[in-house]
């Protein structure tokens, strides 16, 4: 036992002394705020200027309100009122047509659109109130957002030019459309609890740092295995502690440097907790945070290191079944796909949490750490069994180390070429 703790804490100290690990763990909290909000940002980002637009409008009712409603900063959709992004965004303008065929003014701003003075232009036909398609021209049709605004805005007008045609007052309309909002309330054996969706959310980000911890750790952990091996290395290795005490000892270390990148982040969780939401209620913004039971936040961290025991032993099988870091790679694409499935797993076990079918996938050990922290947070099973979830889950990464641990000591002295299927299966069954 001495020997695989001497063995975690020389992997340990060699990965958080690395500066690589070091600004990850500093910059990383930020980085996942931005890679959840940067690819909205930029999708609504507008390089260039406001957009011109020119519209013919032969019914002579509906300029204004088409003006109005793009260049405003408001616009109701029959249902209700809600926050716009155009302000600034759009410059309209009228085409007059007295004395013109609309042929000879298509023409025209057919030409403006190719010279680059205008956008886009709009026709509006004389009887498009009736039902006649409005048309956009532009030279960048591509750009949905502008196209889904001129949309938006055609049909606010003509729709209340039709209530105005009879005799409905629009503003009166959209007073009696206002929806209804619920508050939502779980009912259990402990009485009854508002809810939101950050619950999920939460069981939702435990299972995608299991996704994360594999992908980056668990492949350290195979290149670890073939790096020594290609450097012959782990002969030395050998002849002081059992193939079984390096792997556990790679194994726990690994998992140490996880946990610690994870602590960090847990810490700066915190203090926003304490600090930032408080200033951001200062200016406006109200964030709620989930109502976790303590006992749920422990049943998460457990089902967390089993799952990385999981799948990381099965990367160090790999890594022990291979001579390179790219075999090693290709073997192991089926743990991936494990956890991926995983994830599709979700959503039918969400919206049936107590089902037959999502007891029987909770309990499948490769699935367990993603699929129950879900349910713990939607409908909360029966405590036995979560803990036989986790019982099942503890004795197959427990399975999952011995065999490992086999074809380790014959496979990590194997250098040239990779082990096939029947070796390993020889390694596994030899004494």
């Amino acid at each position: 036992m001495s020997k695989i703790w001497i063995i975690a804490r020389r992997e340990y100290f060699e990965r958080v002394r690395n500066k690589m690990f070091i600004i990850m763990t500093l910059i990383g909290p930020a980085l996942l705020v931005l890679s959840g909000l940067l690819p909205a940002l930029l999708f609504r980002l507008d390089a260039g200027g406001a957009k011109r637009i020119r519209i013919f409008d032969e019914t002579g009712r509906l300029y204004e309100r088409v003006r109005d409603a793009l260049e405003s900063d408001r616009k109701g959709d029959g249902r209700e009122a809600h926050a716009r992004e155009s302000i600034g965004r759009y410059d309209v303008s009228p085409v007059g047509g007295k004395g013109r065929s609309l042929e000879d003014v298509r023409r025209e701003l057919a030409e403006s659109v190719r010279r680059g003075e205008i956008d886009f232009y709009v026709i509006l036909p004389r009887d498009v109130i009736a039902g006649a398609r409005a048309e956009v021209y532009g030279r960048n049709p591509s750009d949905l957002f502008t196209v889904d605004d001129i949309e938006a805005a055609i049909n606010d007008a003509v729709i209340e030019a039709r209530m105005r045609e009879a005799q409905i007052d629009p503003s009166r309309i959209a007073s009696l459309s206002e929806r209804v909002r619920l508050n939502v309330v779980r009912v259990s054996e402990q009485g009854e609890e508002k809810i939101s969706g950050a619950g999920f959310f939460v069981a939702f980000i435990v299972g995608f740092l299991i996704y994360m911890t594999i992908i980056l750790h668990g492949q350290a952990v195979l290149s670890s295995v073939v790096e020594e091996k290609n450097s012959r290395v782990i002969e030395v290795l050998l002849s002081s502690a059992r193939a079984f005490d390096l792997m556990m000892g790679k194994l726990v270390g690994i998992s140490l440097v996880a946990l610690t990148q994870y602590a960090v982040w847990g810490v700066a969780a915190v203090l926003f907790w304490i600090y930032g939401l408080a200033a951001l209620a200062a200016s406006g913004i109200n964030l709620a945070l989930p109502s976790i039971s303590p006992l749920v936040l422990l049943y998460f961290l457990c089902f967390f290191l089993v799952g990385f025991f999981i799948y990381a032993t099965l990367y160090a099988l790999a890594g022990a079944a291979t001579t390179t870091t790219q075999e090693g790679g290709q073997l192991a694409m089926p743990v991936i796909f494990l956890l991926v499935i995983g994830f599709y797993l979700v959503f039918p076990v969400m919206r049936s949490p107590n089902s037959t079918f999502a007891t029987v996938i909770s309990l499948v050990p490769f699935f367990t750490p993603v699929i129950m922290p879900v349910r713990l947070v939607t409908e909360a099973p029966p405590v036995w069994e979560t803990l036989l979830s986790l019982a099942l889950s503890v004795v197959t990464a427990i399975g999952l180390v011995w065999i490992a641990a086999r074809v380790y000591r014959v496979g990590i002295l194997m250098y040239g070429k990779r082990a096939t299927i029947p070796e390993i299966w020889r390694w596994i069954r030899q004494p």
